[in-house]
This record gives structure tokens, C-alpha cells and sequence, in this order.
């Protein structure tokens, strides 16, 4: 199992999410990891997660000034700073915008 495909699976099995195999995850392009992780971050503030154990999570699971730590504290940090909706058909909608946003940035940076 590589790096990429550890640090994601442990991010995995901390949200209750559909199940993704480790092969799942190999055959993803970074972009689309960057996707998944946007989706998910946003599942979890939608799902009201505290900040403080989402970002204890992302200090956790991944290398301190890697990509996908800087990455993903960021989506952390703004997700925390939108709205929170109650109901599942605007959770969805903000989650997959959220997701959007970060997959474009990454398209464009990366």
C-alpha cells in the first residue's frame, strides 16, 4: 500500500461514509482524491463534527506540512466558515460544492 493510499484510509475509516477499498483509493488521480477528501470534509461539518476534532483528526492522519496536510487542513478551516444546513438535500448541495471548488483548484495548480 503506498503513502497516499495509507493516509487516506486511515481519514476513511474515521468518517461513516459508503466503504472504499485501498484499491479504490490507488486508482483515484490526485484531483480526484483532492475531490473525495472535499466531499468528505464537508459531510463531516455538515454532519456537525466539531472543528477541534476534525483538525485533531487531519494533525493525526497526516504528515505535518505534506500536500495533502496542507490540503486538507485548508478544506477544514473554510468548511468551518460556511453554513451549516439542516436538511440532507442542502448538506448534499454545499458538500458537492465544496468539492467542486477544490477539484477546479486542483485541475488549475497541480
Amino acid at each position: 500500500m503506498n503513502i497516499l493510499a495509507g493516509l487516506l484510509l486511515a481519514v476513511l475509516l474515521a468518517t461513516p461514509a459508503k466503504a472504499t477499498t485501498v484499491e479504490d483509493i490507488n486508482a483515484m488521480s490526485t484531483c480526484d482524491v483532492v475531490n473525495f477528501l472535499g466531499l468528505n470534509v464537508m459531510k463531516q461539518y455538515q454532519a456537525g463534527v466539531p472543528l477541534k476534532n476534525a483538525l485533531t483528526l487531519v494533525e493525526n492522519k497526516f504528515a505535518k506540512g505534506s500536500f495533502l496536510y496542507i490540503v486538507v487542513k485548508g478544506m477544514v478551516m473554510e468548511a468551518y466558515t460556511t453554513t451549516r444546513y439542516s436538511t440532507d438535500k442542502y448538506k448534499l448541495r454545499a458538500g458537492t460544492k465544496f468539492a467542486d471548488q477544490y477539484y477546479i483548484w486542483c485541475i488549475k495548480n497541480v
